[in-house]
């Protein structure tokens, strides 16, 4: 086991994704590691600077373009996000469906609800047992004004997960 704790286990993949980087400095992967320690730990700037290091160390590594997108949108930046989590998309065309549930959230943070409602559509015919993704469904059909939608949208997360709540 790796912590007794998450604040252990995230102590602890600092600690190892630090040293990879340090054994390695031209190992992109390396570089996301780390930089994902700073990023659910609040230190966007850092995690930011070190997926862009990433990318200067691999021009086509998608991930990092998603990543670093992801991260870009909590720090209030949601145009940039889409632009980049849309080229890391593009860059690998077998990426995890919870990237559309990125670029949907990027899309209802710049009130673009038609199309953060597509891609939601998307990423839940992919993988239609996300609750986060239908709740924010269930949330963009509420903004589109379409009440009967949300509700049904709101059952079926519920259905998914009897125990969410907001």
């Amino acid at each position: 086991e790796w912590a007794d704790s998450p604040d252990e286990a995230l102590a602890r993949a600092h600690e190892v994704a630090k040293k990879a980087a340090e054994l390695d400095p031209s190992y992109p992967w390396a570089k996301v590691a780390l930089g994902n320690t700073f990023l659910w730990t609040g230190k966007l700037d850092q995690a930011i600077a070190l997926y862009r290091s990433a990318l200067d160390l691999d021009p086509n590594f998608a991930d990092a373009y998603m990543t670093l997108g992801w991260t870009l949108h909590f720090d209030g930046r949601a145009e940039e996000a889409i632009e980049l989590i849309e080229r890391g998309l593009l860059l690998d065309p077998n990426y995890t469906p919870m990237r559309l549930h990125w670029l949907a959230q990027c899309l209802f943070q710049l009130g673009r609800y038609e199309d953060a409602a597509a891609k939601l559509q998307l990423r839940l015919a992919r993988q239609p047992h996300s609750d986060v993704s239908h709740a924010l469904l269930a949330a963009t059909y509420g903004h589109l004004g379409d009440k009967a939608a949300a509700k049904r949208q709101w059952a079926e997360l519920l259905r998914v997960n009897p125990n969410f709540s907001v």
